[in-house]
């Protein structure tokens, strides 16, 4: 149902959802009702029971770094895909509603006015084996940054203590080398993923870490247009103006391991490959730092991994990869 056709009645119908370790705190517009149930698989289907007698026309929750995963995951189940909203989005609308206080009850009340006033749309869950690359992908990511803080020790550390630095190290190491097995592994029980990552493989700079996080967290690429891509990702410039004053655009928000691992790619890409080297080259003649240069060029790579999802090409099989520096608007 389209969210612009809800009737006075629907609207009123939504429900907010706060979520705690331990419980699900409910609140229905329609009749002020409030009650809770437990945040387990049994407290779901309980709550799952509720709504098919009395379907809302939207639930909403926060996004509380996986405690919601169950729940979401049983509502979907259930016909009752919730929107997962960003907290921070969350939080400076309780705030223009002049709230302060904060309770569980409240949180679930102000969700359901938050899903009546800003009408956000419902996403379906991912296949479960997205799911589980995705735990995985954030479980190597942090093992690399436990290791760089290890490797960043070992350099003034000695005696006993050196040595239990080097044990960690091989331990982190051992440890990242099986998560990245078990990803492979993963990946290759799934052919549409399968060949996504082979496909962005090929392009200079991409590894098969950053094409698996692609493939799997971006699996909006070939779908969108080139701009609502980069908001998306996080990599699109925001002016800063007011009156007279201009000042320097930034960027922000979208999906950090995509937007860290493309920033990371791209320093390599612009080396490797003739025709991005070229466009960082001329970024940076025209006075831009370094900074701004990597940021345009991951954009203007976004673009071309649009096209290879889109129609299905391998880097040599675009006009970049075969050489060809392509103008600004492509």
């Amino acid at each position: 149902m389209s969210n612009s056709h809800w009737t006075a009645a629907q609207a009123a119908s939504i429900l907010g959802i706060d979520v705690s370790q331990a419980t699900l705190d409910c609140f229905r517009l329609s009749d002020q009702r409030h009650w809770q149930v437990p945040n387990t698989p049994q407290g779901w289907q309980t709550l799952v029971t509720t709504l098919t007698h009395e379907p809302p026309a939207l639930v909403v929750l926060e996004a509380t770094g996986k405690l919601e995963a169950g729940v979401v995951v049983a509502l979907d189940a259930g016909g009752f895909t919730p929107a997962v909203e960003n907290p921070l989005h969350v939080k400076h609308f309780r705030r223009s509603l002049g709230r302060r206080a904060k309770t569980d009850r409240s949180d679930a009340e102000v969700l359901a006015l938050y899903g009546e006033r800003v009408q956000p749309v419902p996403r379906a869950v991912a296949p479960e084996i997205e799911r589980e690359l995705r735990a995985l992908l954030a479980r190597r990511e942090q093992l690399t940054k436990q290791r760089t803080q290890e490797k960043n020790r070992a350099t003034r550390t000695d005696g006993a203590a050196g040595a239990s630095v080097a044990r960690m190290l091989v331990v982190l190491t051992a440890e990242r080398k099986t998560i990245d097995a078990l990803l492979a592994g993963l990946v290759a029980t799934e052919p549409r993923i399968q060949s996504r990552v082979t496909r962005l493989q090929s392009v200079p700079g991409i590894g098969v870490y950053l094409a698996t996080v692609l493939a799997v967290e971006l699996r909006e690429l070939g779908q969108l247009p080139k701009r609502a891509l980069a908001a998306l990702v996080g990599v699109a410039p925001y002016n800063q103006e007011s009156g007279t004053h201009v000042g320097a655009r930034s960027i922000g928000g979208g999906r950090p391991r995509v937007r860290r691992g493309l920033f990371q790619a791209v320093q390599t890409t612009v080396r490797l490959d003739p025709a991005l080297q070229a466009h960082y080259q001329q970024l940076r003649a025209r006075g831009k730092c370094h900074k701004q240069a990597i940021v345009a060029s991951i954009n203007r790579l976004l673009g071309i991994l649009n096209v290879m999802e889109r129609d299905d090409l391998v880097w040599a099989q675009t006009k970049v990869g075969q050489g060809v520096f392509l103008p600004s608007a492509a």
